[in-house]
């Protein structure tokens, strides 16, 4: 009996290890199953990572400071910014295309950007609630106002200027992205109350 037995132990280890695998097989497919249904769920915590990080790093390049530029360095910057956007979008989007194009773009360059910041207004000593924005602030130094107009007319040219004299800021542009040649359509404004 006993040398029965021990000639029947490879078989019992076979079956048992046909058993085993058969119960991994099983456990697998049921794995596989619990992954293909956490795919879904996988992917949003993927993405959420994906945007956290996104937000993160746009956190970081809004900590940049390049508080040392002058006016002119930033507004050299944002020349070769906005030629990167005209270049890669052509001519004839809306403003709105524009700016963020141009944001993205300022802030990959390492520029601490704002968007639509509102301006006080004063008047006999009491501030107006009404609804003037900057379209990019830069550095908290310049003045960014996009157009994308037929051709720019001389309001533009005065808006940018009294924005200047409202925040007291030395230095804007002006430009137009509806233009067959960007370079003639980027306007530099100074504040001649405040010195650069």
């Amino acid at each position: 009996c006993t040398m029965g037995k021990i000639k029947l132990i490879p078989q019992m280890a076979q079956i048992n290890t046909d058993r085993t695998q058969k119960s991994f097989a099983r456990i697998s497919v049921s794995c596989m199953m619990e992954k293909i249904k956490l795919i879904p769920q996988m992917a949003q915590i993927n993405t959420d990572k994906t945007q956290k990080n996104i937000c993160e790093n746009q956190c970081n390049m809004y900590d940049v400071k390049n508080k040392d530029m002058t006016e002119n360095e930033i507004s050299y910057a944002i020349r070769g910014a906005i030629f990167k956007v005209y270049n890669e979008l052509g001519a004839g989007l809306f403003e709105s295309v524009y700016e963020a194009a141009l944001i993205y773009q300022l802030l990959k360059d390492g520029l601490e950007v704002k968007s639509q910041v509102p301006i006080p207004v004063c008047y006999d000593e009491q501030q107006l609630d009404v609804g003037f924005r900057l379209d990019i602030l830069v550095e908290d130094k310049v003045i960014i106002e996009i157009k994308s107009v037929e051709e720019l007319s001389k309001v533009h040219h005065k808006q940018i200027l009294t924005y200047l004299k409202l925040t007291k800021l030395k230095l804007g542009l002006l430009v137009n992205f509806n233009s067959d040649d960007i370079s003639k359509t980027i306007f530099r404004k100074i504040n001649t109350n405040e010195k650069i």
